[in-house]
């Protein structure tokens, strides 16, 4: 376990109140201290259940697009995809693309301005840095990982084994609560640098 990934565990811990939490905070490294803040979130929201009635209705995209968002911190692009807007292409989910695009409104990734495209069949996803699936269009994987073809896009999916089919993460529920799956192998052969603290929060797919 990183160091970083100690102090964010602790900083949940049990018996943590605001004024403990605020002198934890203190004795970090001045460095780490904005990498801890991001890793905080991350682990706050996979504290957060899933409403039981989610699992009959449609679910609230907003805790997607805030996952997809944070992912952006922990995953590094070569150098020819950090210059020039910062793309995410959405595909089949119009609920994820109106939360995402609120979620990104005015933020960058380093200095690359965020744009959250809502992609259809026919546009080539190979520009993206992130392209989202929605489990509708999910079983048109194999097309899309032709048309990007090694190119270094994260692919991010919501369908049982989409993992496993060529995506790189893939959004699942267990226990009632949002989980991702990580397929590093994917990653690393686009050339996809993963934080290991991002690796150590998902459940690995090899």
């Amino acid at each position: 376990m990183s160091k970083t990934f100690f102090w964010a565990s602790r900083f949940y811990g049990f018996n943590c109140n605001l004024q403990s939490q605020s002198r934890m905070l203190q004795t970090l490294p001045s460095q780490k201290l904005h990498h801890l803040k991001l890793l905080v979130i991350l682990v706050g929201m996979l504290m957060m259940a899933i409403p039981k009635q989610a699992f009959c209705q449609e679910l609230d995209y907003g805790i997607h697009a805030k996952y997809i968002y944070y992912f952006t911190k922990y995953v590094d692009w070569p150098a020819d995809r950090k210059t020039g807007p910062f793309i995410i292409g959405i595909i089949g989910n119009p609920d994820l693309f109106e939360q995402l695009t609120k979620v990104t409104e005015s933020k960058k990734v380093r200095n690359q301005q965020i744009i959250v495209i809502n992609l259809t069949a026919e546009t080539d996803p190979s520009n993206c840095n992130i392209l989202f699936i929605g489990r509708i269009q999910s079983k048109l994987i194999d097309n899309y990982l032709l048309r990007i073809g090694g190119r270094p896009v994260l692919i991010v999916g919501e369908k049982q084994g989409f993992a496993k089919k060529g995506a790189d993460i893939n959004f699942t529920i267990r226990d009632e609560m949002l989980r991702f799956e990580m397929n590093v192998g994917n990653c690393k052969s686009k050339g996809l640098k993963v934080a290991g603290e991002l690796e150590k929060l998902s459940y690995r797919i090899d």
